[in-house]
């Protein structure tokens, strides 16, 4: 073989493994690029599940937050229901405490003045529950009226209990009922005030 020859073949060896190197790495340079496309979607992937569960936690967390803040604000709320029912409840007392006769007198006829103008002459067989320290006062107010009432003595404060059993209802006018119904009215107008949103 001549040394023409012996080059000729060399150089087309050589060319031949510049070919195949050129075409490895192109080749390599494909598998490569194709790894890393893989890899971005795969951490792509794992990013964007990662943000979803990271969400997913903080609107549990959120809602668990909201939920013990509700709580507490709603706890604040009751107790402070609570200390100005107390507060209200205790001045009353005490106002009622420093009624004289006269004026316990003047506000049991009062009561039984509103109690019985739910009934007229018709109504018959009433009957009234009155505390006995003041049945003398009902006695005075119904020498006015022309009812036909049975009386019954209980120890009951101020007011009185009107039954009529022809109409089947019952009046309660005595002073708890009224502090009771003054409580709850109280008490709706706190909840309409201090309404807090869920």
């Amino acid at each position: 073989m001549s040394q023409d020859s012996k080059s000729s073949l060399l150089k087309t060896v050589k060319t031949a493994l510049d070919r195949r190197i050129d075409k490895i790495k192109e080749d390599t340079k494909n598998q490569v690029m194709e790894i890393n496309k893989r890899v971005e979607a795969e951490r792509d992937k794992i990013i964007k599940n990662r943000l979803i569960a990271l969400d997913n936690e903080m609107q549990i967390e959120r809602a668990r937050t909201l939920g013990a803040v509700h709580k507490e604000v709603q706890e604040a709320i009751l107790q402070t229901k609570h200390q100005l029912i107390q507060k209200i409840e205790s001045r009353v007392q005490q106002r009622i405490a420093t009624l004289t006769t006269d004026d316990q007198i003047r506000f049991q006829s009062y009561l039984i003045e509103e109690s019985l103008a739910y009934f007229g002459e018709n109504d018959t067989d009433l009957r009234i529950i009155v505390d006995p320290k003041f049945v003398s006062v009902l006695k005075s107010v119904l020498d006015k009226k022309k009812l036909s009432v049975v009386i019954e003595e209980r120890e009951i404060g101020l007011g009185v209990v009107v039954e009529s059993p022809k109409r089947g209802f019952v009046i309660y006018n005595t002073l708890t009922d009224r502090l009771n119904r003054a409580r709850e009215g109280f008490l709706e107008s706190m909840e309409k005030i201090l309404e807090v949103p869920a």
